[in-house]
């Protein structure tokens, strides 16, 4: 018996709308579909993943690896990605089934890039997820094998950053994300004009 829905989808426009089984406003955050044929709010995934990867190849870092869960099964994901990959091909990607992910396989696999990649390395979290889990002993081991590497991510908390005050954070903004989504949900409700089909929210790279 409600009136609208907002919601972040894993499922496609058509199976939601089955599954709701009637008509009603919806807005999508945090997930874009193309095309949506709902009003959406979304952060700048391509545009702060960009921003992000430039800073750090500016700074001489060369080699790439791209640390995920599945790469296509979330188009935000996917969209940060591509960012990173519109400035550079030389990219490594470790992607780890969150359900089955063995710490120690992934590891071994980061520290082989650490040990066999002569460039400087990138080590990119696309969830911050993965940053938390691997941040520590990345540090540890670069520094071990006396390694100029960076490591960088996408960081929904302050967390991150109290792990390690030194490191340069993608940021988004959830609370803004979520005001904004029902602020776009009253305009919906009450057939106001002029209402935005997508709503883009900045995130920060500091």
């Amino acid at each position: 018996m409600f009136d609208g829905l907002i919601i972040q989808p894993i499922n496609d426009p058509h199976a939601i709308q089955e599954a709701l089984g009637r008509e009603i406003p919806i807005v999508v955050v945090d997930r874009g579909f193309h095309p949506n044929p709902w009003s959406q709010v979304v952060a700048d995934n391509y545009q702060s993943a960009q921003a992000a990867t430039k800073y750090f190849l500016d700074q001489g870092y060369k080699h790439v690896v791209v640390l995920t869960s599945e790469l296509n099964s979330i188009s935000s994901r996917l969209e940060r990605y591509q960012g990173i990959k519109s400035l550079t091909d030389n990219i490594d990607i470790i992607q780890i089934d969150e359900n089955t992910y063995n710490q120690s396989a992934i590891f071994a696999q980061l520290a082989e890039k650490i040990n066999n990649v002569d460039e400087d390395i990138l080590f990119f979290a696309l969830k911050e997820k993965w940053l938390l889990e691997f941040v520590p002993i990345l540090t540890m081991e670069a520094q071990k094998e006396h390694r100029r590497v960076a490591i960088t991510g996408f960081a929904d908390t302050k967390i991150v950053a109290q792990l390690d005050p030194e490191l340069h954070l993608v940021t988004q903004q959830p609370f803004l994300m979520g005001a904004s989504s029902a602020e776009l949900m009253i305009q919906i409700l009450t057939d106001k004009n002029d209402i935005p089909h997508e709503v883009i929210i900045e995130s920060n790279f500091k």
